[in-house]
């Protein structure tokens, strides 16, 4: 599976945003752990 490059940089870009912002960070966090808590 190829990525074109715009949609590569786009997510990362969005993922740099979300680890930046802490309260978001800790929230997805904490829903990981929720999920991996029920597997």
């Amino acid at each position: 599976m190829t990525m074109e490059p715009g949609i590569a940089v786009m997510s990362n870009l969005n993922k740099n945003q979300i680890l930046n912002n802490e309260s978001l960070g800790e929230k997805l966090r904490q829903r990981l752990r929720s999920v991996f808590d029920k597997i």
